[in-house]
């Protein structure tokens, strides 16, 4: 099957914020308008990683961290969720304006995480800044 790509629907928009509510939930009451910028988003994340508040099986919600992973990446890059249908179903993704640009942000973490490997959420979000503007520089835009 052809990779499908389709605005996001109202489905998927509630599911997004359903996993940025878990992670926001993280945060103390009192603390929660952190998560309003990518900083504290970041913090949040990286807090979340560091004291290992999950374990290997919570796939749900280690895809949430991937998420909200996305939503930051959104903001920072400019990009648009949309949903993405091939052979293997339909995922929530991150477009580029009118461009073929596309990230998958739902496993960047878990599989990281699945790895044992270490993560620094700011450095990830570096290196996605960094692949997205080689991808621009290559693709001419």
């Amino acid at each position: 099957m052809e990779q499908k790509i389709y605005e996001i629907d109202d489905e998927m928009i509630e599911w997004i914020r359903s996993q940025n509510e878990w992670v926001k939930g993280h945060l103390a009451p009192e603390s929660q308008y952190k998560f309003d910028t990518s900083e504290g988003k970041i913090y949040l994340l990286q807090g979340i990683i560091d004291k290992k508040l999950y374990n290997k099986e919570q796939t749900q919600e280690l895809q949430a961290l991937g998420i909200c992973f996305g939503e930051i990446l959104k903001t920072e890059l400019e990009l648009d969720w949309v949903i993405v249908e091939d052979e293997y179903g339909r995922d929530p993704a991150l477009k580029y304006k009118n461009t073929s640009i596309i990230h998958f942000p739902r496993t960047i973490i878990s599989k990281r995480i699945e790895k044992n490997e270490k993560i620094n959420i700011s450095d990830l979000l570096k290196n996605a800044k960094k692949i997205h503007k080689e991808i621009l520089d290559k693709e001419g835009y």
